[in-house]
């Protein structure tokens, strides 16, 4: 508007979340009427939403916190598939793993052999498929699931018999975990001088992310190649993403660089998306590698040797760091909060690391409490 004020709306196909400046109504009550103008009243709209996109919503105006969550559809889920692993006594007969126990069966799932598939499916492998679908869907909002779902999709194929209580194990994980979600708002939480060190340490003990734009990937390197990826902003993780990787590299340290190529192109993306939202980025973005030779090689701080067939991959982030987009700093292993999407970690580091992505205080005290009808808005108050 003429006087600075603003709102702003955020829309996936038909559906709209508009957030207004001050807690002022004027532009949302006049695209309201706009639209119903346009659509004859068709349009129905809620104040106070308590979810979109499938999302649970729960604010806490007095923090600046909102924490977005899965909870519904991870329940419903539950009872579609599975109710037992809702009711405490009847999972206990169940009798699925949990724990490092879990992590190792996981880790060892393969696909049956080719002469031992059968081309129609069982039962037990189409609820299998299942179960992954709804977990591939819930991921998005909780790293840990990653790697998980990583191994239940390399067999999904042509699941072999465990893998179906294996699924069922990682959906009883989610259903125990659907109150965590994503916790975004923080403010004041920053990585001051970050940005101009060689390298860093993240303490991923403080709790969740910083609340400026940064970024942090990891790779494996072997018979299982992966990166992940998380980019964070206002406490948690906004984009975070675990992939294989369909190519053939000579060491870890081509690993990490096809990471860091990787989240530089989705560091570039975010930049793009501050610039549209109005919000100033001073200064390049923080990306970080537990690699030091990549962060030398990539940042452009370090000289090739017996690299050469491989530069091409580190020139191209070379050029987001003498285009002031990015910065790459060396993030030692205990502080990478990514390597727990790749790799089954031990159980502090998880921790930690789940709380950096997820947005959680030491506690997880710091999400907003699911309370239902009782949440609150980005419209805030009457």
């Amino acid at each position: 508007m003429d006087d600075g004020h603003e709102a702003t709306v955020i829309t996936i196909v038909d559906d709209l979340l508009i957030s207004e400046k001050d807690m002022r109504y004027d532009l949302t009550t006049e695209l309201i009427t706009s639209l119903n103008e346009e659509f004859e009243d068709e349009m129905t709209y809620e104040r106070e939403p308590t979810s979109f996109n499938g999302r649970g919503l729960s604010w806490d105006r007095a923090r600046g916190l909102v924490t977005l969550r899965f909870a519904a559809k991870i329940a419903s889920s539950v009872e579609e598939y599975a109710g037992a692993i809702s009711r405490p006594a009847e999972r206990l007969k169940m009798a699925l793993k949990a724990g490092s126990t879990l992590d190792k069966a996981l880790s060892e799932l393969k696909l049956s052999p080719k002469h031992e598939r059968s081309t129609k499916s069982t039962a037990g492998q189409k609820l299998m498929r299942s179960i992954v679908g709804v977990l591939r869907w819930i991921e998005q909002d909780n790293p840990s699931l990653s790697k998980r779902v990583h191994c239940l999709s390399r067999v999904i194929a042509c699941p072999p018999p465990e893998a179906t209580d294996l699924a069922l194990a990682v959906l009883a994980e989610a259903f125990d975990a659907r109150d965590d979600g994503l916790t975004l708002g923080a403010v004041g939480k920053g990585q001051d001088g970050l940005s101009a060190m060689i390298s860093t340490n993240l303490d991923m003990r403080e709790g969740g992310a910083p609340e400026e734009l940064a970024g942090i990937a990891d790779a494996t390197w072997g018979d299982d190649p992966l990166y992940a990826l998380i980019v964070t902003a206002f406490g948690a993780s906004i984009y975070h993403s675990m992939k294989c990787m369909h190519m053939l590299v000579d060491s870890s340290t081509e690993s990490e660089a096809v990471a860091t190529g990787k989240i530089g192109e989705v560091i570039a993306y975010a930049r793009e998306v501050w610039r549209g939202l109005g919000i100033p980025l001073d200064g390049p973005v923080l990306v970080g590698t537990d690699n030091r030779a990549n962060m030398l090689l990539s940042s452009g701080e370090g000289a090739p040797s017996r690299m050469r067939h491989a530069i091409r991959r580190f020139k191209v982030f070379v050029q987001r760091v003498e285009r002031g987009e990015t910065a790459l700093r060396h993030v030692p292993d205990p502080g990478n909060a990514s390597d727990y999407m790749t790799k089954f970690v031990d159980k502090k580091k998880y921790k930690l690391s789940h709380r950096w992505a997820t947005g959680a205080g030491s506690d997880g005290s710091r999400a907003v409490p699911n309370t239902g009808d009782g949440a609150r808005s980005m419209w805030g108050d009457e």
